[in-house]
């Protein structure tokens, strides 16, 4: 296994407008790709995740989301640090889930598969059309191909994966269209936290008909922003902000950059974290509908901006009851 930096991948900044994830290439945003597939969610599956929230609990159902988040983030970064070479627990094995889970994945999933690597964490795009993020872009058995690296709390069907399957879908047109490339396939490696490892793998045929479904929801995704701009730009109805009983969260929704001095936040995350929850909505993948849920439930936005302190964020925030501290 070696790493090829054949390919020039872009540098982007990333920001959540209006409850959606945007990546930005000097002057141009463009949507992410996961922003786009939660906004053309079939009715089905939307009342589906309502009926689990509504059985589980709001709080709960937060919490589930958080946890797996954070196990998900964590067991991410093991398996880069492992790829990077940066791992040496000979002395000080630890029996933390994540880690537990990220080896199944290297175990069974990318040991001995791995021929080279070209990128990690990079971003992709399609230009004019979506961006987002792939976990790996390598050679594996032989074939050049984008790795997805998932948790779950139970075993998946490839029924219930098909937005993972989608988003293997763009990501490969992207690399295609940029980088003159002809994706082998697409792969996604879980592991669930009772550490049972899937592998699911699009190819061929199957590979180029994601692609074209792909395509199909990003169409969508512009009618329903060109013909009803309200979905997009301003916040959805049915919000009772009366009826909504405020938690102890304090929110930060500013990009992860140095304008926003996310470091205070942490800062401040750290000193008083036994006196609320502390969210910052760039670490999450916040659907709309969630995101929105979440500024409904929270007391406190806080920003730390340099300028523009009462941007869209900070109005959205507000108009749901917040309390804005600038």
């Amino acid at each position: 296994m070696k790493w090829n930096n054949k390919f020039n991948y872009p540098k982007s900044s990333r920001s959540i407008e209006n409850g959606m994830r945007k990546y930005l290439f000097d002057d141009e945003k463009l949507p992410s790709v996961t922003s786009i597939l939660q906004a053309t969610k079939s009715e089905e599956d939307k009342a589906a995740l309502e009926n689990w929230k509504q059985r589980v609990g709001h709080k709960e159902a937060n919490k589930i989301k958080n946890e797996a988040s954070s196990r998900g983030t964590s067991m991410h970064s093991y398996i880069e640090d492992f790829l990077r070479g940066r791992i040496n627990e000979s002395f000080f094995e630890s029996n933390e889930q994540y880690k537990i889970m990220a080896k199944q994945i290297i175990e069974k999933g990318l040991k001995g598969k791995l021929e080279e690597i070209y990128g990690m964490e990079e971003t992709l795009y399609y230009p004019n059309k979506y961006a987002g993020t792939a976990d790996l872009i390598a050679q594996y058995n032989g074939k050049i191909c984008i790795i997805d690296f998932k948790q779950s709390n139970k075993p998946k069907k490839v029924d219930f994966i098909q937005d993972y399957l989608l988003q293997l879908g763009a990501y490969t047109l992207a690399h295609d269209v940029v980088h003159g490339t002809k994706m082998n396939a697409g792969i996604v490696l879980l592991c669930t936290k009772d550490i049972l490892f899937q592998e699911f793998k699009i190819e061929g045929a199957e590979l180029a008909m994601y692609q074209n479904l792909f395509l199909g929801r990003l169409k969508k995704f512009n009618e329903i922003k060109n013909h009803d701009p309200d979905i997009i730009i301003f916040l959805p109805c049915g919000f009772d902000i009366k009826k909504t009983e405020k938690e102890d969260i304090v929110i930060f929704s500013g990009r992860n950059v140095d304008e926003k001095q996310p470091w205070l936040f942490k800062e401040l995350s750290d000193r008083l974290s036994n006196k609320a929850e502390f969210i910052n909505t760039l670490e999450h993948n916040f659907p709309k509908e969630e995101y929105y849920d979440l500024l409904r439930r929270a007391k406190v936005v806080v920003s730390y901006a340099l300028q523009e302190n009462f941007g869209y964020a900070i109005q959205e925030a507000t108009y749901l009851g917040c309390i804005p501290v600038l």
